[in-house]
């Protein structure tokens, strides 16, 4: 029920922006522990476990991306980064995006932690935030509870 309301809204987005979105080209699939990379067109494969991660594939595509990104922001891991394995795709974006010049913005408690697990220079990043939501909300112009909540108070109080 949850994922057919929203079907339209994802048809929209996909009319709209649908030469935007780029979807993974292979992935990381945790099959008893161990990880076998397999191209997202490969129903057989898929079906063997469970995607942990993106691949070598999308990898290289999404570093392909944001070379010609002028403005990067990432919200949330890549993969189960906890697990060694299926680390590669989220500590690959990460460095990719610490090394680039371009405008980096980093949101989630997740992805710092990430960030912090593969020793990446956090200076490397132009903003980080730790809520990831809070941040998406802020940018979507959306007014935060906690803004709206300061506000209020002021304006009762001064």
């Amino acid at each position: 029920k949850g994922l057919l309301e929203k079907l339209g809204e994802v048809k929209m987005i996909i009319q709209k922006y649908g030469d935007k979105i780029v979807i993974p080209l292979d992935c990381g699939i945790n099959v008893e522990g161990k990880r076998i990379d397999c191209d997202v067109s490969d129903s057989g494969c898929m079906e063997k476990g469970e995607i942990f991660d993106i691949g070598p594939k999308t990898i290289a595509k999404y570093k392909e991306i944001l070379a010609n990104a002028k403005t990067i922001m990432i919200n949330g891991p890549l993969g189960v980064y906890e697990i060694d394995e299926f680390a590669t795709g989220t500590k690959e974006i990460l460095n990719i995006i610490a090394d680039c010049t371009n405008f980096s913005i980093v949101g989630g408690g997740h992805t710092i932690t990430a960030i912090e697990k593969f020793g990446i220079d956090k200076t490397k990043f132009s903003y980080i935030s730790l809520s990831g939501k809070a941040l998406i909300e802020y940018l979507s112009g959306k007014e935060l509870v906690g803004i709206a909540a300061l506000k209020e108070s002021a304006r009762r109080h001064f």
